[in-house]
């Protein structure tokens, strides 16, 4: 061999061994193990060279890549690790986790889990989990877990689980794209896609098949089974209780025209509207007969249930509430009318399209004017027609 070939090959040993021994840690120290790691900024200042170690204690100054942390990680920014994390985890930015995270998380921005949660996680912003989640979530905005949820997740905006959940859900608004198994606390509304046995308690409750409670002024279901109490209870097949104002089941429900007189008033009319035998009556009414003035009207909701006696007859006890209106006199300064009232009416059918109504009422009424409050009581009786 020449003196020139020689040096050649001399040089190229002598350049692969420099790049070998300064960068030997990158290429063999796959996941290596450190008691405790710093890093300010991933490689350019860490004591971590890959996102395969493993560190039992971790601090981040700035961001932290890493494989895994055993026992406890603290910072100010960004900690990610690529697999587990297990432990406590105190952290002023963010933190993410590829895989498992088990035991208690606290981040003042939020977190991010790729697999499993188990534990508690508080997040100042949000909290994500793309698997599932025995333990709890505390967001400040938002909590979302795309798997299933076993535990209680806490926001003061939204709570969203993407498949089934057990426990309880307090929120703005709480989300279920399975089964619930627990309860919704929320202050706009709750939503479950499939079947609710539990509690669902917001201004609007939202379920597929309904095995258990809605409270709320609008309650929505494709099946009730059990109890609905709300303003409006709206489902598709009412085989439970509605309790409410108005109560429709679109199967097997159905409405009626009412138009009677009565000695309360001269003239009602109205809507009578089933949800099964559930009844609710929403009517009004002009010239209530022992007003001072003909210039006197009501509005009125009732509710009750119906007996079919026969093909043709139904009994119908119902009970509700009466506001009455009235122009007042000019020394009245204030006046306010009502009237709880209780009623038996009975329906008999003279065509497919038209049935005679009458019946006996009860009407406790109640007339406050100028600090002069009195009350009168009336039996009454009604007669008219309702049209299908």
């Amino acid at each position: 061999m020449t003196f020139k070939k020689y040096f050649t090959a001399s040089l190229i040993f002598v350049y692969f061994f420099f790049f070998i021994v300064f960068n030997s840690t990158d290429i063999f120290a796959q996941e290596k193990k450190y008691p405790f790691n710093v890093s300010a900024w991933y490689k350019a200042l860490s004591i971590n060279r890959t996102d395969k170690d493993i560190a039992d204690v971790n601090l981040t100054l700035f961001y932290t890549d890493i494989g895994s942390i055993k026992t406890f990680n603290t910072g100010i920014g960004f900690t990610r690790a690529e697999n587990n994390m297990s432990g406590v985890n105190l952290n002023a930015g963010l933190t993410s986790v590829g895989q498992d995270y088990g035991g208690f998380m606290v981040s003042a921005i939020g977190n991010m889990n790729g697999g499993n949660l188990t534990g508690l996680e508080i997040g100042g912003i949000y909290n994500t989990t793309t698997r599932n989640v025995k333990g709890v979530q505390i967001g400040g905005a938002a909590n979302y877990t795309a798997g299933n949820f076993e535990g209680s997740q806490l926001s003061l905006v939204v709570n969203m689980t993407g498949n089934n959940f057990s426990g309880a859900q307090l929120g703005n608004s709480n989300i279920v794209g399975g089964n619930l198994n627990g309860l919704q606390i929320g202050t706009t509304f709750n939503a479950v896609t499939n079947i609710v046995d539990g509690l669902q308690l917001a201004p609007g409750n939202i379920a597929g098949i309904n095995n258990g409670l809605q409270i709320g002024l609008l309650n929505v279901n494709s099946v009730n089974n059990f109890l609905q109490f709300g303003l409006v209870n709206i489902t598709d097949y009412q085989k439970g209780v509605p309790i409410g104002a108005v109560n429709i089941a679109t199967k097997n429900g159905g409405a009626s025209w009412i138009n009677f007189s009565s000695n309360f008033a001269a003239y009602t009319t109205g809507l009578k509207i089933n949800a099964a035998k559930f009844v609710s009556y929403l009517e009004g009414s002009y010239n209530i007969f022992d007003t001072k003035n003909t210039r006197s009207g009501s509005i009125a909701a009732y509710y009750g249930y119906d007996f079919n006696l026969s093909n043709k007859f139904i009994l119908t006890p119902n009970a509700g509430y009466v506001e009455i209106f009235e122009d007042k006199s000019e020394g009245d300064s204030w006046i306010h009318q009502f009237a709880i009232q209780g009623r038996l009416i009975g329906q008999y059918a003279i065509s497919d399209k038209v049935r005679f109504i009458g019946g006996v009422g009860y009407s406790y009424r109640v007339i406050a004017k100028s600090g002069d409050d009195f009350n009168k009581n009336q039996v009454f009786g009604l007669a008219g027609f309702s049209f299908y």
